[in-house]
């Protein structure tokens, strides 16, 4: 919209900025919150911690009972798959949960500490941060969130998004002030 529309681009700029704005903190936020550290919030890193505390939830026998005995996937490839997702043991390995966790808090480590220093709290940090890192830190939490919806249900999930149910688009289409 702002880059087809010149007059939008010369009088609209500053809305841009901000609707950028919007986004970028949403994202970073949406970020922070699934890496907060704090025992009393429920994200993925929690149950990431959880589940290295509580290995023996996360059971073959149990994964394997997901699958109905008439599966297209076959009893052999089911294993493979627990074997790739948690380890060669009959529960998830700790050191796979612990080296997703450490990962998944490497790659959104620059997104986590802007959050933190300029969104969530007032300092006077100068943090550099690019929308690619934030898209970066968003694909790395989806990524360890399939796999764990994976391992959790047996089923795969195709993306972290939910699918936008209405036209968005309908609002930019009309005019805001009609007088």
């Amino acid at each position: 919209m702002f880059q087809n529309n010149p007059q939008l681009q010369q009088d609209g700029g500053f809305v841009y900025d901000w609707i950028l704005g919007v986004y970028g903190r949403g994202q970073v936020m949406a970020v922070r919150r699934e890496l907060d550290r704090d025992s009393e919030v429920v994200n993925l890193v929690q149950l990431m911690y959880q589940i290295a505390h509580r290995p023996e939830v996360i059971s073959r026998a149990r994964y394997l009972a997901h699958f109905p005995p008439d599966s297209v996937m076959s009893a052999r490839d089911q294993n493979a798959q627990f074997d790739r997702l948690c380890g060669t043991g009959p529960f998830i390995d700790v050191a796979v949960v612990k080296a997703d966790r450490n990962k998944l808090e490497r790659q959104c480590r620059a997104v986590v500490t802007y959050a933190n220093k300029l969104v969530a709290h007032r300092t006077t940090s100068q943090v550099p941060l690019t929308l690619k890192q934030i898209h970066e830190a968003m694909d790395a939490i989806e990524e360890i969130l399939k796999k764990y919806h994976v391992t959790l249900t047996g089923g795969a999930l195709v993306r972290a998004e939910p699918a936008i149910q209405f036209n968005w688009r309908k609002a930019f289409k009309i005019p805001w002030d009609p007088s």
